[in-house]
């Protein structure tokens, strides 16, 4: 895609890589992954995605050596933003066979990342770890410098629709722009601002696996979203910092604890289980050339199992004999969901 907006940023490519970063070089370990003493006094945490016994293929973890431990931090309180009541649970919810058509969330001014969430609809529970919730995000300034969010509940993936965001993880920074998206697993922590302006877009959660790639099946060895084209953050130099306020979503209820100086403390990590950004315009589109119209799962991006997936429209020049699809609703037993970027 053509961006108005820099990414200044360095990553690594390949979704479903090993990858690994270092702000100081020669501190991740070789050929051990805890050695007693780990180079310049850091310690070691191990943040897992997965069961350990997983098939070594859907295996998701991370090796992380920080200045202090994940652990140094208060007891968690239940937390809301001064500005009012944010509920993000799904109790709530009330649930009907209508179809609705939301526009886009309008932008307060004084609303971050976090209080600019708005629950849009949602099944299941996290602590079943099954279902998912999807939300609508206006940003009209940065969260404090020394807040930042968690999700304890699943993976959230986040596409903004209008402006740009930066998105800094504990692995590393994302530039955010829209036509792009970003996957944020399960039980990172991050802090949004914005870049040159307000932002509003939309966030999947998973309480389920992980996003994936589709299998391609009869389509071959290429095609859709390919795996190079998926990066990977890099980690910058270490500055210390302030106590950090950490907000945890748990059970869709939200809580606040003080974690001793910056969490952005991460000097290296290696492992499976990281975020990622994906530009939207490098999807290779898949289609008839002949009549009909494929169905949407055609234009799958990543995909959730047992059934949820993302898909792509734009940029797409259809020539059929005899075939058009106008846009009607039609009766389905699937839940689809179609924000529009």
């Amino acid at each position: 895609s053509k961006f108005d907006v820099d990414d200044p940023y360095e990553y690594g490519a390949g979704l479903n890589n090993y990858h690994e970063s270092e702000s100081i070089p020669g501190t991740n370990p070789i050929g051990c992954i805890q050695p007693q003493r780990v180079k310049g006094t850091l310690y070691h945490d191990r943040l897992t995605g997965s069961s350990f016994t997983i098939n070594r293929k859907d295996n998701k973890q991370v090796h992380i050596y920080r200045t202090l431990p994940c652990v140094s931090m208060n007891d968690y309180k239940e937390w809301q933003p001064e500005s009012g009541k944010l509920d993000l649970g799904l109790a709530r919810l009330n649930f009907t066979p209508s179809a609705y058509n939301w526009p886009a969330a309008s932008v307060d001014k004084e609303a971050t990342f976090l209080t600019g969430l708005k629950l849009l609809a949602g099944v299941g529970h996290p602590a079943l770890k099954k279902g998912m919730a999807y939300y609508l995000f206006a940003v009209g300034k940065d969260m404090p410098d020394n807040q930042v969010f968690i999700s304890s509940d699943g993976d959230l993936l986040i596409a903004p629709q209008r402006g740009s965001i930066d998105v800094k993880t504990e692995l590393g920074p994302l530039r955010v722009r829209a036509s792009e998206f970003a996957v944020i697993p399960r039980g990172i922590r991050f802090h949004v601002s914005l870049v040159g302006g307000p932002a509003n877009g939309w966030v999947v959660e998973t309480f389920m696996n992980h996003f994936e790639l589709p299998e391609l099946g009869i389509l071959g060895s290429s095609g859709l979203a390919s795996p190079r084209d998926f990066l990977v953050p890099r980690l910058q130099p270490y500055t210390p910092g302030p106590d950090t306020q950490i907000i945890n979503k748990y059970c869709g209820n939200l809580f606040s604890t003080t974690y001793k100086g910056t969490i952005f403390n991460i000097i290296a990590w290696h492992g499976t289980y990281f975020p990622y950004k994906y530009d939207m315009g490098r999807f290779n589109a898949m289609g008839s050339i002949s009549y009909d119209h494929a169905d949407p799962s055609i234009f799958t991006r990543v995909t959730l199992c047992p059934g949820t997936f993302d898909s792509f429209f734009g940029g797409i020049l259809s020539r059929l004999l005899e075939s058009l699809a106008p846009k009607m609703p039609s009766p389905t037993l699937a839940t689809p969901s179609a924000p529009i970027a």
